[in-house]
């Protein structure tokens, strides 16, 4: 929603350093909305959901054969599907982009496709600046997690379309 924000001046007043009361109305602006109807709180909320709040229950999950006491396999092939390491990348290369591009998406009520774009393109950044891999990984890597949040864009335009 966009509000036009009107200053009232008090009768009569010839200071022009006096504030006057002022009322955001619609039509205009918002403090957190951008000119072509981004609305830019949809996306950071969802980034917050998928990124940054779930950093300790995944450090948690994964180490938690530490907490238990569980020794490590010293000289042991672990199967990839049961290290660590890939339940992280699974849900920060593929998870978290598709689901914050759904939650921006559908937090916004507009523009689906492209709330997710821009979540896909910050999760992008976060996953090429969290890595320290060779240019064209880091390229692929970026692309893989813009579509992703594009994936989950579509994905809530899809279900909202369908009811």
């Amino acid at each position: 929603m966009f509000y036009i924000v009107e200053t009232h001046e008090a009768p009569g007043s010839t200071d022009i350093s006096a504030p006057g009361r002022t009322r955001l109305t619609p039509g205009s602006q918002g403090p957190m909305e951008s000119m072509n109807g981004i609305k830019i709180r949809a996306v950071l909320i969802a980034l917050f959901a998928f990124y940054i709040a779930p950093i300790v229950p995944l450090t948690v999950i994964t180490s938690a054969q530490n907490f238990f006491g569980a020794a490590d396999p010293i000289g042991q092939r672990i199967p990839i599907w049961q290290s660590a390491a890939s339940l992280m990348l699974l849900w920060f290369w593929a998870v978290a982009p598709v689901g914050s591009g759904y939650l921006a998406a559908k937090i916004a009520g507009q523009q689906p496709l492209f709330h997710g774009l821009i979540a896909g393109i910050i999760g992008g950044l976060f996953a090429v600046l969290w890595g320290n891999g060779m240019w064209a990984f880091e390229l692929a890597l970026a692309l893989l997690v813009i579509s992703c949040g594009l994936f989950g864009g579509w994905l809530w335009r899809c279900r909202s379309l369908t009811r």
